[in-house]
């Protein structure tokens, strides 16, 4: 009877193991949160950026037409999101991702390789 239940405890215990093997455990399940909340802020920006467009206001500006100012800074580390202008009606937003780039779905214009949004303006900025 010991015997047995020293092999259920073996077992949960491998069971648990293979758990946390296969999912990477809470570490992995924090870098996935991150990594969601660096997405959710690209695109809060891509729609704020959109906001300040429609209203032909600059880049940087602020006003009551678009109230929401999204995160710009990484969860982890503080550091604010790559924002560029490569040309002029185009605009650029990088995060640094923990997980590697095929694990990321951004949706178009997300360059998984360089973990960069893209997006292109129908008029000036």
């Amino acid at each position: 009877m010991r015997l047995a239940g020293v092999g259920l405890v073996v077992l949960a215990i491998l069971a648990i193991g293979l758990g946390l093997w296969t999912t990477g455990g809470p570490e992995q399940a924090r870098r996935d949160t991150r990594d969601s909340q660096r997405m959710s802020d690209l695109r809060a920006l891509v729609t704020h950026l959109r906001c300040l467009d429609t209203h032909g206001l600059e880049m940087g500006a602020q006003s009551p037409l678009c109230p929401e100012r999204p995160t710009r800074e990484d969860p982890l580390t503080g550091e604010p999101y790559e924002i560029t202008q490569p040309e002029a009606r185009v605009v650029r937003l990088c995060a640094r991702f923990e997980n590697d780039p095929p694990r990321q779905i951004g949706g178009a214009g997300f360059d998984p390789e360089t973990g960069c949004l893209t997006i292109a303006f129908h008029d000036s900025l």
